[in-house]
């Protein structure tokens, strides 16, 4: 794909070097939609988002005209289909406390801050469980979860520290059923924690939490992959499984112990307040 023309992510008089986004008019093998690749260069968010959209020939809905303040820089040279390229950038969205949230052939900028959880639930996708596996890790979306031994109260209780920051857990009593809408990660996390409780099993792990004060999961997660074992962008493999929430302040690991006390020890030494940081020797410091 190296012979692929790149296409402005922004309008012509826009400067050159604000942003590069190249695309794959091939559709994918058993798809119509053509392949994005992504590039951008201290490109503000704005001008990132309305590219998705139309390249993805989406429209866009702003509430109160709510976009993210500052720029991207962000280079893959991997493609991604219209939705992988949302659920892409939505994993730096989120800690800035938004996300892009497509709803048929609308694409939404949502303030995680500002909006009311019944917008979320209208918007949100209904994904069956057993399809989760099939969509993004960032993507929002909607899950139903039918308890069987734990009751809905207790369950509420339970997974609150699951659900991320402003999300609610919906219960519907006489059907025993609890309607979450979150990212994908969290919500396989939480499916994990139910069949636990449904299907005790001595080999499932438990799921430690993980609190961010002074940096951010994902900033924490890029460094820890390589050493756990994970790669680039991977959350998940046969010794530890990761999820973050919507704000990007909690990490939830379940796993290998070897591999959560690389996690927490990286953690302890990075999480720390500027002040209580590791002093900078006068000859280094610019």
């Amino acid at each position: 794909m190296d012979d692929v023309p790149p296409m402005p992510a922004t309008k012509p008089k826009a400067p050159a070097d604000t942003a590069v986004a190249e695309t794959n008019e091939k559709p994918a093998a058993d798809s119509d939609e053509k392949l994005l690749r992504l590039s951008f260069d201290r490109t503000p968010w704005r001008d990132v988002i309305e590219m998705l959209a139309e390249e993805a020939n989406l429209d866009l809905h702003l509430i109160d005209d709510q976009v993210p303040t500052g720029t991207s820089s962000y280079t893959s040279n991997r493609t991604y289909t219209a939705d992988g390229a949302i659920s892409q950038m939505n994993r730096f969205l989120l800690p800035k406390g938004y996300t892009l949230l497509r709803s048929g052939d609308l694409l939404t900028v949502i303030n995680l801050e500002t909006a009311a959880p019944e917008l979320l639930d209208a918007l949100a996708e209904y994904v069956p469980l057993k399809d989760l596996d099939k969509r993004g890790d960032y993507d929002l979306v909607r899950c139903v979860f039918q308890l069987v031994k734990l009751a809905p109260e207790d369950a509420e209780e339970e997974l609150g520290e699951l659900v991320g920051p402003g999300r609610g857990i919906k219960i519907l009593p006489k059907s025993r059923q609890l309607v979450i809408t979150d990212i994908v990660a969290n919500l396989r996390t939480i499916a994990e924690v139910l069949k636990e409780v449904d299907e005790p099993s001595s080999n499932r792990k438990p799921v430690d939490t993980f609190v961010m004060q002074n940096i951010s999961a994902n900033e924490i997660l890029q460094i820890a992959r390589p050493l756990i074992g994970l790669a680039e962008d991977e959350m998940s493999n046969d010794d530890i499984s990761l999820s973050t929430d919507l704000l990007g302040t909690r990490i939830f690991a379940q796993g290998d112990g070897s591999k959560l006390a690389v996690l927490r020890s990286l953690i302890d030494e990075l999480d720390v307040a500027p002040e209580d940081g590791p002093e900078v020797p006068e000859e280094a410091r610019p």
